[in-house]
């Protein structure tokens, strides 16, 4: 066996446990998620809570992923601390299903999501490491159908769940997938080592403005999206619709999503990642600004099913990007720091989210997520250029 068949072969092992472990521990999530403002109500928070609650989770989402980012690129621990982060989500998960006080479940889901997002982006700065640039699109977009896959698992069992069981059978239906995720972590190698550069170093070249304008563009997009989240699932509550619909359109937007995720992989390097996500964010805006209008099962469901399809492979594409836009030896924390762009623009999204959905209702606060959309992608056509697309047109 050649030199480069044996690597092809490691780094398909690689990617199998790396998709196995987040496969579950999306799954894990997407239980939790598409009902979060519901369970929410359920504890009995205001509307301003409900948004004060989102940004505590998502600076979360900000620093922990940060510090770990920055603590894997020095001691090249990355694959040990999937693992550990993985672990601890076991433990904080059963403690969530044994409480019913709004705070402390707030403390227990801001180390639920800072552990959970930190093992995401070192996995993901894994697989960018040990992937050849030519092979790093597909790798991503391979990585993320576990995300969607997740979602249509979730989106399907969450809500009969908590109508069966309530939320602590929930809670201890996500405790099962995090161990999965765990176990299957065992499995992930990180066969890249660098020698350790010194932090000068490492930040004249990692934080350039190209890198700057991309994440502040990831920043906006975080802050809509986070809008997007809070009055998805009112509004359907709002219309009449079950918990178990709720729950369901994430399943078929998941679901119809697939394909795309794939395709969009295989063609990035042609189409352009950043035209990618500037074409997903318009279509994303136009659904979500129609979502604020309609009533209709047919016209949510149809709504929804478009919607899915760019957001699922945003992802992939934005950490293709990042992954291009600085040296190899900081991949880890460019990683954290897309994390940390989501974390605190959802965070401020959550804050005056909360504000907008007392005044305007959840149908008004879509409908500002719409237009965030679009501003977000016209933000991102502009201003941000295309690590490999620019790199492929000096070459030529």
């Amino acid at each position: 066996m050649s030199e480069s068949e044996a690597n092809e072969s490691v780094n398909g092992r690689l990617l199998v446990f790396a998709f196995a472990s987040q496969i579950f521990a999306w799954t894990g999530a997407a239980l939790f998620l598409p009902i979060i403002p519901i369970y929410l109500r359920f504890l009995n928070a205001t509307d301003v809570e409900i948004g004060h609650y989102s940004a505590i989770i998502l600076v979360s989402l900000s620093f922990g992923p940060v510090a770990l980012g920055w603590v894997s690129d020095r001691w090249h621990l990355r694959d040990r601390l999937v693992v550990g982060c993985l672990a601890i989500q076991v433990p904080v998960c059963w403690l969530m299903g044994t409480t019913d006080q709004l705070w402390v479940a707030c403390f227990l889901n801001t180390l639920l999501w800072t552990f959970g997002a930190s093992a995401i982006s070192l996995t993901r700065a894994i697989v960018a490491l040990n992937f050849a640039t030519d092979q790093r699109d597909r790798a991503f977009a391979r990585l993320a159908i576990a995300s969607p896959a997740s979602f249509v698992i979730g989106g399907l069992a969450g809500g009969r769940i908590v109508e069966a069981w309530g939320y602590p059978g929930l809670f201890k239906t996500m405790t099962v997938f995090w161990m999965l995720a765990m176990l299957a972590a065992l499995g992930i190698c990180d066969r890249h080592r660098v020698q350790a550069q010194d932090d000068t170093d490492i930040d004249t070249q990692s934080m350039g403005k190209p890198l700057l304008l991309f994440c502040a563009a990831m920043m906006f997009q975080s802050f809509s999206f986070q809008w997007s989240e809070i009055a998805f699932p009112l509004r359907l509550s709002d219309i009449g619709l079950s918990l178990t619909f709720i729950t369901s359109m994430h399943s078929v937007s998941s679901l119809a999503s697939i394909p795309i995720v794939l395709i969009a992989g295989r063609y990035a390097g042609r189409v352009g990642n950043v035209n990618l996500l500037f074409g997903g964010l318009v279509v994303f805006a136009l659904c979500r600004l129609g979502l604020s209008l309609v009533e209709a099962r047919t016209h949510v469901i149809g709504l929804q099913v478009v919607a899915g399809l760019p957001a699922a492979f945003s992802h992939s594409i934005a950490s293709a990007v990042i992954a291009g836009l600085g040296p190899a030896r900081s991949v880890g924390s460019r990683m954290s720091l897309l994390m940390m762009c989501g974390g605190v623009g959802g965070a401020l999204g959550g804050v005056v989210g909360g504000y907008l959905l007392e005044a305007y209702g959840p149908a008004g606060l879509i409908a500002f997520s719409g237009i965030g959309f679009m501003f977000t992608g016209m933000y991102l056509k502009l201003f941000v250029v295309d690590p490999t697309r620019d790199s492929s047109t000096r070459a030529v």
